[in-house]
C-alpha cells in the first residue's frame, strides 16, 4: 500500500497536534489542605486537588509546645483512592495539649496522570483537663473544665479558658408537687507569678436552678480578667509559673453537696510563643 506525501504530511500534523494536547494538559495540583481539631486528640485533614487523586501519604510534625517539637515529619499513613476521586480526608492522630499544640501536617500525593504534589497545613490541637465527676448524691449533671492555659508573650498575656456547667435533673413537679431547688456555683482563680511580680484574678458566680434548669459560666463572661498580663521581668531566666482553679458545687436540700474541682499550675518559658527562634 503507498502513502503518498499529502497523507504522510496529514498524519505527523496529527501525531504532532495530539501530542502537543497531551503535554499541555497541566500536571495535578493540591488546590487546598485544611486540619481543624477532633476530639483533642486527632486532626480531621481534608484535601482538595483538580486532577484525580490516586495515592496520598500523610505526615506530621509537632512544633509546640518546645518541650514536645519533633525534628522532622513523621510517617502516619498511606491511602489509595479510586480515579475519579479529587477530594479525602483523614483523621490524623495527633496529641493534644493545654498550652494548645501546634502540628503541621504534610501530605504528598501521587496523581493518576503520574505527578506529584505536596502541601503543609497547621492544626492547632487542645486537650481540656477536666474534674473528675463525684460520686453523685443529688440528681444533677454537672463538669468543671479548664479548656486551655495559653501564653503570648509578645503582648504579655496568659490566658485561662475555662467553663462549669450545673443542670437539675428532677423532673418538673406534677399535681401541685414543689419544686426541688438547688443552687449552683462557681469559683473561677487564675494566678501568674514570675518571682518578680504576683497577679491574681478571682470571680465567684451563684444561681439558683429549680426542676430541668441548667446554668454554664465560661471565663469569657469577664471579657479579659482571666488575662493576666506580666509586665515586669518577663525575662528567659523568669519562667511563669501560673496556676488555673476552677470549683463548681450544686447545693441541695440538707446542704447536701456535689462538687466538681480542677487545678494545676503550668510552667511558661521563655520559648513559649518564641516558635520563630526553635531552629
Amino acid at each position: 500500500m503507498k502513502i503518498n506525501t499529502f497523507q504522510l504530511i496529514a498524519t505527523l500534523i496529527a501525531i504532532c497536534f495530539l501530542f502537543g494536547m497531551v503535554f499541555s494538559i497541566e500536571a495535578g495540583e493540591i488546590t487546598s489542605l485544611s486540619a481543624e481539631q477532633y476530639m483533642g486528640e486527632y486532626a480531621r485533614v481534608t484535601v482538595t486537588a483538580d486532577a484525580d487523586i490516586d495515592y496520598v501519604l500523610w505526615y506530621t510534625k509537632q512544633i509546640y509546645p518546645y518541650d514536645y517539637r519533633d525534628t522532622d515529619f513523621n510517617f502516619i499513613s498511606s491511602n489509595m483512592y479510586n480515579r475519579g476521586t479529587r477530594t479525602v480526608y483523614l483523621y490524623v492522630p495527633v496529641d493534644g495539649n493545654i498550652k494548645v499544640a501546634e502540628h503541621e501536617i504534610k501530605v504528598r500525593i501521587l496523581f493518576y496522570d503520574g505527578e506529584f504534589d505536596t502541601a503543609i497545613t497547621t492544626a492547632y490541637i487542645t486537650k481540656p483537663e477536666y474534674a473528675p465527676d463525684p460520686d453523685k448524691k443529688l440528681n444533677v449533671d454537672g463538669y468543671a473544665v479548664v479548656n486551655s492555659h495559653t501564653y503570648d508573650r509578645w503582648n504579655n498575656w496568659v490566658t485561662m479558658d475555662a467553663s462549669s456547667y450545673v443542670r437539675n435533673r428532677e423532673p418538673k413537679p406534677v399535681d401541685g408537687a414543689l419544686y426541688t431547688w438547688i443552687t449552683a456555683s462557681t469559683r473561677f482563680r487564675h494566678e501568674a507569678t514570675n518571682g518578680v511580680v504576683q497577679l491574681q484574678h478571682e470571680e465567684d458566680v451563684s444561681q439558683a436552678l429549680k426542676n430541668e434548669q441548667s446554668i454554664t459560666w465560661h471565663t469569657s463572661d469577664w471579657q479579659h480578667n482571666f488575662s493576666l498580663g506580666i509586665t515586669v521581668g518577663n525575662r528567659e531566666d523568669l519562667p511563669l509559673d501560673c496556676t488555673t482553679y476552677v470549683r463548681c458545687q450544686a447545693l441541695g436540700n440538707r446542704n447536701i453537696m456535689d462538687e466538681w474541682f480542677v487545678g494545676f499550675t503550668t510552667n511558661f518559658t521563655w520559648w513559649d510563643d518564641h516558635r520563630d527562634y526553635w531552629d
